[in-house]
């Protein structure tokens, strides 16, 4: 039963004004409406007008048509398409249905072959994540679509909402019976004895992925020969994703994964392992870099020495990289700084402490020069011996003025003049022999020694007594 196709502006039921024809498939045309009654809402009119003469065909279509009207309103998802009503008029059947607003996938793919380009990774990984939880929903209602491909797939235009399945049309239950479903995209127990499980709605799902990624139709993907696919050789993809692909395309619905939900698992797992792997990567690049750099700041010094491109005074804003290694002194510079000119090298001292010498104790006071605080090196350590600290017997008796000027001092208590060097014998002999003819003083009477001025303590010790 061929009808004629409704033209622009036909107010159907007396409500829904038709806009234009979005489509026309085996069991009917589509439409797009406006609502009048509910201030010229866009919807979607569908109407039932097969194209087939059999009469047991033509039954069959109009039961799957009704059962797609009865599915509709039974699903409530936000990316299946909302059920509105259902009439008939003028020997017509009629179902009206939300309208969603966007491109389907067949036409955005006919978009990316006129630029010779094709669907991304990213893009189709996105896909999948947003239709395999529809499809999770769908089985949970012992429901399956049977008809998943390109041109059944709308990306709205808003691209922050998900895509939708839309034409439920040949949807069956579990229990199946009936061979529908597009060639190349239905899976051999589909196609072959109407066999349906929620892995045949998986199967198709694969082959619209592999379609997007390559750009070519799944009759140029498939080897009839070997019974297998070959499409990884048109595209790019991570050995992760084709995995779980062709898992998805086992010919075997055994072999394929028996849930949606399966698959998303898969998918979340790949994207953990991305991850996982890009910070174990970038762990190692950090790793060997650090010993790269250690390695390489270990034989700068080495090789500095070799050019001869190294001076031990270095500029203020100089980096420099401190490692274990010692580095080699450098020729150019033999002087070591506050050596003192009286001390022996630090490694001669720290061999044999005997040959270090006592250092200059003023050497020890001398300001550590502004030259070496402004080259920011640091002083040598060495390992001085400490002085040994010098005892004042201060038990003993101290002589007197009187008893030096009289001359009842001991040699022992007779003090020293640090000034001079000699020997405390020569220092009596200096006194006692004297230029002056003057008697001792200890000869002379008192009278003589009271009308004299005494000399003091440090005329006498000096020897600068007058006669």
């Amino acid at each position: 039963m061929i009808t004629q196709e409704l033209s622009s502006g036909t107010l159907v039921n007396n409500r829904y004004r038709v806009q234009c024809q979005l489509g026309e498939g085996g069991f009917g045309r589509t439409y797009l409406a406006k609502d009048t009654q509910r201030y010229n809402e866009l919807c979607t009119i569908k109407e039932f007008a097969p194209s087939i003469q059999n009469i047991a065909q033509f039954q069959k279509c109009w039961e799957l048509f009704q059962r797609e009207a009865e599915t509709l309103y039974k699903l409530d998802h936000p990316q299946i398409p909302k059920f509105l009503t259902k009439f008939a008029e003028n020997g017509r059947h009629f179902v009206i249905q939300e309208y969603i607003e966007g491109h389907t996938y067949e036409s955005l793919l006919q978009q990316k072959r006129q630029e010779q380009q094709q669907f991304s990774e990213q893009e189709v990984i996105k896909l999948l994540k947003e239709l395999l939880p529809v499809l999770q929903y769908i089985h949970n209602q012992n429901l399956f679509h049977r008809d998943i491909s390109p041109d059944n797939i709308i990306q709205p235009k808003d691209p922050i909402k998900p895509a939708v399945l839309i034409d439920f049309g040949v949807v069956g239950y579990l229990e199946g019976g009936t061979s529908v479903g597009k060639m190349g995209y239905a899976p051999p127990e589909q196609m072959g004895g109407g066999q349906c499980l929620p892995s045949s709605d998986i199967y198709s799902l694969a082959v619209t992925v592999i379609e997007l990624l390559t750009g070519k139709t799944p009759d140029l993907l498939f080897d009839s020969n070997y019974l297998r696919w070959k499409w990884q050789k048109y595209t790019t993809v991570s050995n992760t994703l084709a995995n779980i692909l062709n898992k998805m395309l086992e010919t075997r619905p055994g072999n394929r994964y028996s849930s949606a939900m399966e698959v998303v698992n898969a998918i979340n797992s790949l994207n953990n392992d991305s991850g996982f792997m890009n910070k174990f990567l970038t762990g190692i690049g950090t790793g060997v870099f650090l010993v790269a750099a250690t390695m390489i700041s270990g034989y700068i010094p080495v090789i500095c020495n070799g050019l001869n491109n190294c001076h031990s005074d270095k500029k203020k804003n100089d980096i420099e990289i401190i490692t274990d290694q010692k580095p080699a002194p450098s020729p150019q510079s033999p002087e070591k700084p506050f050596a003192s000119p009286n001390s022996t090298t630090l490694s001669s001292c720290e061999e044999d402490p005997s040959q270090c010498e006592k250092p200059n104790p003023k050497t020890l006071d001398t300001p550590i020069p502004e030259e070496s605080i402004d080259n920011k090196q640091k002083p040598i350590k060495r390992n001085v011996k400490k002085m040994p600290e010098i005892k004042i017997n201060t038990t003993k008796k101290i002589p007197s003025c009187d008893d030096v000027y009289f001359g009842n001092c001991s040699e022992d208590d007779k003090p020293r003049n640090k000034k001079n060097t000699k020997t405390d014998k020569q220092v009596v002999n200096t006194n006692s022999n004297s230029k002056s003819n003057n008697k001792s003083p200890i000869n002379d009477t008192k009278d003589k020694t009271k009308s004299k001025k005494l000399p003091s303590c440090k005329d006498v010790f000096f020897g600068e007594c007058s006669e």
